[in-house]
């Protein structure tokens, strides 16, 4: 079995999007993140170049404001700017093949 620990850096971008429902739509302004991505893993060889993996990683993002408007024909327009604070939290697994074997 394979330990390992994994630290990096992350950047992430949206662009704008627009979300519709009838008569009222959404819209988001687009919005760049950076931050730390950290976590750990363990692999088992279960073959002779195969392998099972399982990892868990957290990202934590910068802080960012984005605006958004909501157009809704019996309100008007209504924009607001929004403060996000992301994080993100993942679990993988894995199936490896090794294309040198042992």
């Amino acid at each position: 079995v394979l330990a390992y620990a994994l630290a990096g850096y992350t950047h992430l971008q949206f662009s704008d999007w627009t979300a519709s429902a009838e008569d009222t739509s959404v819209s988001l302004g687009s919005a760049s993140y950076n931050g730390i991505t950290v976590g750990l893993g363990f692999e088992k060889l279960i073959g002779a170049n195969f392998a099972l993996r399982s990892e868990y990683r957290y990202t934590a993002l910068s802080s960012e404001g984005v605006s958004t408007a909501i157009d809704d024909p019996d309100i008007g327009l209504v924009t607001a700017d929004v403060e996000t604070d992301p994080a993100v939290h993942s679990v993988r697994l894995l199936g490896v093949y090794r294309f040198n074997g042992p």
